[in-house]
This record gives C-alpha cells, structure tokens and sequence, in this order.
C-alpha cells in the first residue's frame, strides 16, 4: 500500500483537532494510501513525561507559555494546581484516540531529528487545521510546509488553514517560497485562498475534512444518547458570557435543558449538566442529539451542520474567519450570531434542505480534487 506521511495539529488537547485528523486519514484510504501522522512535538505541545507529576506539570507550563518572571510564574503556580487533573485527563483522552486511531511515526522532540531520519512516503501532505496560522504557531514553523521534505516532488497541501486575513511583508515572503515546491494547494477558507492567491500561488478553496465526511460516518462513532430530554448544547472555547447569555434566552424560549461540554472540575450552574471532558465518542453524541447548539468554535459548528442540528455560531474576539467563510460557502450565514439579531431570529429554524444540497456539492468538489492529486 502506497503511504502518505501528513503533518497536521493533531497534539493540541482539542476535539477537532483529533476528529480532523482521523477524518484526513480515512479519507486518503479511500484512495489506497496508508496514511502514517509525522509525530512532531512543539514547544507548546504536552508531552507524556509532563504529567509525570505536578512540579512536571508547571515546568511544562512554564515552557508553553513562556512566563518568566515572579509575579506570573507565582500566577501560573496557582493556575497550574487547578488545572493539573483536567489537563492530565484530557491529554490521555486525546493520546488515547491517537493510538486507537491514527498511525503516527516515531515520535520527533525536535525538528533537526525530524530532518535527519524523516518518514519515507510516496506523498507527502501539510493539512489540516490552522498549521499555517503564524500567531498560533508562534511565527513560521518550517514543519507545516513540509521543508523537511526538501524538494520532495509529491508534497500537497489538503484543507490547511491561515486562520487570519492579513500577512506580514516577511510571512508572505517566506510562505511563498515555502509552497512553491507544492504538486497542489488546497485550503479551507475563501480568504486563505485570495491571500495565496495575491502572491501568485495557486490554491482550491475546500471545505473541511470534518464535512467531507457525512453524518453517516460520524454516527458510528458515536456513544447513545446520553441525555433523554430534549437540550440545547453549550460548546464554548474560551470563556464567553455572551454564549452564556444567549444560551440561556433560546433554551427559555424553546423549553429546552441547558448542558454544556466542561473543560474543568468546577461545579457547573444550577439546572444545568455538566459533562467534564467527555469522551470523544461522547462528544459526538452530545452534538448528534442535542436540540439546538450555542458554540463559537469551528468544529462544534461543523458537526452542528453534519448532524443538521439547529444551532448558533458566536464569534469569538479573533480568528473567525473559518466559522465565516463555511457558513457562507453553505448558504447559512444568517447561523452567526450579531447584537442586531432578535430572539425570533436567532431560534427560527435552519433550512437544511438548502444547506445539505450545497454541502453535497462541495463534498464531490473536494473529493474530486484529492482524486486528481493522488491518482
């Protein structure tokens, strides 16, 4: 069998970040390939030995976040012995759904051992996720443009993500030399694709891996129902009143329990139910047979659209132009949530006969375009 070696985010303690990956994977073998996730580890990534126990715990947070000095190391002291059992649980949540799931390689602690012995592949793929998101990744990582591959001639980038609008003089100097040896370019927001665009580089605007694949294919992965009543889902990266606020107004309106995905131990609100950390299969659930979703991430609101649950998207301070770009790809615009916005607007219901005609659309697209890349 022929093997792709892929580079993605697939270390970040995050849902997407796992149900992408798996959904990149599944799909490359569907053409035949053998996909092995290059096992590189960032500075910012946990690694197993980090939990060993708490004082490894805090050294790691010191790395990742690059706090030095009295008063925020004694902060992040503090925030550190709170979060210690939560962060543990969901890096072996998520290194457990690696091993049962994705094949990686040898694991790299660095980018010059990934340089000496990188993986042998027939093809070689930088996608997806924000692996081109250059605040998230702390300037240009050579990684996620495959220079470790050299010039390499099947390298090909499949839904990866800038993430912002706007570049800097030096990154648009740099990506472009860093892309020009690419067999192909895809991405996964229209603004991603009018940036490389205004640098002479070729790319495909596609929809996201998660949406390539159908309700269908994730409904095997999900757990039972875990809630009898009807409810409404809160999803929330980063702390948001506004989701809390709203939430609660449609939940009213609607006669729906709340419950919320929970990324710590803390008690959560009265009348509602929490779940700590759930697992993935779990997640899963949660979304297929909640009645109506409140989230501002891109994933929660992908999976709302696959399982054709009536949801809203909340913007977040930055960084929405995923959330932006997939909901008007999809003729679901009016699914993002503005201040302008009445109640009756916000609980009217989505249109999934028009939005799941579209969705099938760019699924043969994209399927079409990876077809003409591997074959």
């Amino acid at each position: 069998m022929k093997k792709i070696a892929m580079v993605t985010v697939h270390r970040t303690l995050n849902y997407g970040t796992m149900l992408q990956t798996f959904a990149c994977a599944s799909l490359f073998k569907e053409y035949g390939f053998d996909t092995q996730v290059v096992d590189y580890y960032r500075e910012k990534d946990y690694k197993e030995s980090d939990f060993t126990d708490l004082r490894s715990y805090i050294s790691a947070r010191r790395r990742i976040s690059g706090h030095n000095g009295f008063v925020s190391n004694f902060i992040l002291l503090g925030k550190s012995i709170l979060s210690y059992r939560a962060t543990k649980r969901f890096f072996m949540l998520c290194s457990t759904f690696l091993k049962r799931n994705i094949h990686t390689t040898a694991p790299y602690y660095s980018y010059e051992d990934l340089r000496s012995t990188m993986p042998v592949a027939d093809y070689y793929c930088a996608g997806s996720d924000q692996i081109w998101n250059t605040d998230y990744n702390g300037g240009i990582n050579p990684f996620y443009f495959l220079e470790f591959a050299g010039d390499k001639p099947n390298k090909f980038s499949f839904c990866s993500s800038i993430g912002k609008t706007e570049l800097g003089a030096k990154e648009k100097k740099v990506i472009k030399e860093q892309l020009s040896s690419f067999k192909a370019i895809s991405v996964r927001e229209k603004s991603a694709k009018e940036l490389l665009d205004s640098l002479g580089i070729k790319a495909t605007d596609l929809i996201d891996p998660t949406l390539i694949r159908d309700s269908a294919f994730w409904s095997k992965m999900c757990s039972k129902r875990l809630i009898t009543q009807p409810y409404l889902l809160i999803y929330k990266l980063k702390s948001n009143d506004t989701i809390d606020k709203i939430a609660t107004q449609i939940a009213k309106e609607k006669g729906l329990k709340i419950v919320r995905v929970s990324f710590d131990d803390i008690h959560g609100i009265r009348g509602e139910t929490s779940f700590v950390l759930p697992k993935i299969s779990e997640f899963l659930s949660l979304i297929k047979y909640a009645d109506y979703v409140v989230t501002n991430s891109f994933h929660g609101t992908c999976f709302s659209i696959n399982f054709n649950r009536q949801f809203l998207a909340v913007p977040r301070e930055k960084y929405n132009t995923r959330i932006e770009n997939i909901l008007a790809k999809l003729n679901a615009i009016e699914r993002l949530y503005s201040t302008d916005k009445s109640i009756k607007d916000i609980c009217s219901h989505c249109d999934y006969i028009r939005i799941n005609e579209k969705l099938e659309q760019e699924r043969k697209i994209a399927k079409q375009w990876l077809r003409e890349v591997l074959i």
